[in-house]
């Protein structure tokens, strides 16, 4: 056991080495922790030449925890960790306290499986979900955190990934069965003259079915007669359960639909996309450290399925 002269040198830059861990980067750590990178460089540096190993290697622009490096992660979060819990049992529970959380309409169903979770880390704070296809911050009176689409950069904005964006073909079962498509063993070229409903070639950063077919060097032009369609996501969904034809879904938004059996994937065509849904918020809020530990905790869990 380390004794109080022992660690007194280094206390301070155990956070900072805890948040280069978590994230990966110095540049990330520094962000998170309002200070500037040679800083961050700094304490790492000490903290390694305290102990006398190195803590971090570098691979690809990402750095990667080295063994020992690890052992000291595992030991600072969890201590940390302790602390967090201890600190929080002697302080008076914040009441009467609100969060607005802005979810796009289509995840709303994934977001009610993880309630509880939520619920679990933000304690006695009310979470108020305010469903919305866009949720920007200043546009959207009143929310304080958001579940957004995009790569992850939001200027004065922590984000943390919650799903990487993968698309691919969906269908309801009673149209499968009309074509016969499962035993057909399709292909994206086969798709091309199937009843496909529109993609909004509007929507920012959300692919269409021109960006897709081109994915896998089809030709393909979304024809005209889509222009005056009147498209929403989640409309495009409940069009599909109804057999009117195939969508392009994005992952996190259908699952719900293809378990209860209302809509089945065309299988062999899923397409990783550079997107994905993030959770995004001021990184100086005070439930902001329960936002990441939330966010982990889901990537957690996908990583499990």
């Amino acid at each position: 056991m380390l004794s109080e002269s022992i660690i007194s040198p280094i206390i301070s830059t155990l956070p900072v080495f805890l948040e280069a861990a978590r994230s990966g980067s110095f540049t990330k750590a520094s962000k998170r922790l309002n200070i500037s990178q040679p800083s961050v460089s700094r304490n790492i540096l000490m903290l390694e030449k305290y102990l006398g190993v190195s803590l971090f290697e570098r691979n690809q622009n990402r750095l990667i925890l080295t063994k020992e490096g690890h052992k000291l992660y595992l030991a600072t979060a969890n201590g940390f960790e302790h602390m967090e819990s201890i600190l929080m049992a002697i302080q008076p529970k914040i009441t009467g306290s609100k969060v607005s959380m802005g979810c796009p309409t289509q995840l709303i169903p994934w977001l009610s499986t993880k309630v509880s979770l939520l619920s679990h880390f933000f304690g006695e704070a009310d979470i108020v979900l305010e469903a919305a296809e866009t949720c920007k911050f200043g546009k959207l009176e009143g929310v304080n955190i958001a579940i957004q689409f995009g790569r992850g950069d939001w200027p004065g904005y922590e984000s943390e990934l919650l799903i990487k964006e993968e698309i691919f073909p969906v269908c309801a079962p009673s149209l499968e069965r009309k074509f016969n498509w499962y035993n057909k063993l399709l292909t994206p070229k086969d798709l091309v003259n199937q009843p496909l409903l529109p993609s909004n070639r509007n929507e920012k950063g959300y692919l269409s079915w021109n960006d897709w077919f081109a994915h896998f060097n089809v030709s393909f032009c979304q024809c005209n007669q889509y222009d005056d369609y009147l498209y929403t996501y989640p409309l495009n969904i409940e069009s599909a359960i109804l057999g009117k034809g195939i969508i392009l879904a994005w992952k996190g938004s259908v699952e719900s639909q293809i378990h209860c059996g209302q809509l089945m994937e065309l299988p062999g065509m899923r397409l990783k996309g550079l997107n994905g849904y993030y959770l995004v918020y001021p990184a100086d809020a005070w439930f902001a450290s329960d936002a990441r530990k939330w966010a982990e905790l889901v990537r957690a869990e996908k990583d499990t399925d």
